[in-house]
């Protein structure tokens, strides 16, 4: 009987490791018009809305989940402006919970950016999100992947691929992005 016990165990076990990493793995989305490729988890369904200056990619397995990437063009290549003037994060909670602010950092051999994690509250009650801004060629992307609290590390898998998979098609360096990235923050 213990036997049993412990193959069931083994059995689920291997099953959620291979939910998680089916989840984790990404069929790649393409726009040559901004510029840019990203992988996206296959099961999850997907909008976009592309306008003059301005495009918005969402991914979500539900409606309190989500992958978004707003990609718009803009001459303004200073992150540290971007994410601190422009981008009211205090809009978004009077309390937010700023966990992670970094300077910038290397994501893939051309695309550097600045990374936030933060928590704030909204109507399903706290929400994680990780964001990353960068810049090329003209274009700011802010590529967000929420969840609420509770299961943000259940999608963790699909925000990680998507992070570490957001690439330029073609890299356009500017003075500002050939500063070096915070050492010690390369990709793997």
């Amino acid at each position: 009987m213990k036997k049993l016990t412990a193959l069931g165990l083994v059995l689920c076990a291997i099953f959620l490791t291979s939910t998680l990493r089916a989840e984790g793995a990404g069929n790649e989305y393409r726009n040559e018009r901004f510029n840019y490729t990203i992988s996206l988890p296959p099961a999850w369904e997907r909008s976009e809305l592309t306008l003059e200056g301005r495009h918005l990619l969402y991914a979500f397995p539900d409606r309190n989940t989500e992958i978004k990437v707003k990609a718009v063009f803009s001459s303004e290549s200073d992150l540290e402006k971007i994410a601190g003037d422009r981008w009211n994060l205090s809009g978004i909670d009077p309390g937010l919970n700023k966990i992670i602010e970094t300077g910038r950092i290397s994501i893939r051999q051309n695309v550097t950016g600045k990374l936030l994690v933060f928590e704030y509250r909204s109507r399903g009650g706290a929400t994680l999100q990780r964001t990353l801004i960068t810049h090329n060629g003209g274009i700011l992307y802010i590529i967000q992947c929420s969840s609420p609290t509770a299961t943000f590390y259940r999608h963790e898998g699909a925000f990680n691929t998507a992070l570490s998979s957001f690439n330029y098609i073609a890299t356009v360096k500017s003075t500002e992005e050939e500063t070096p990235a915070e050492p010690g923050l390369e990709p793997r």
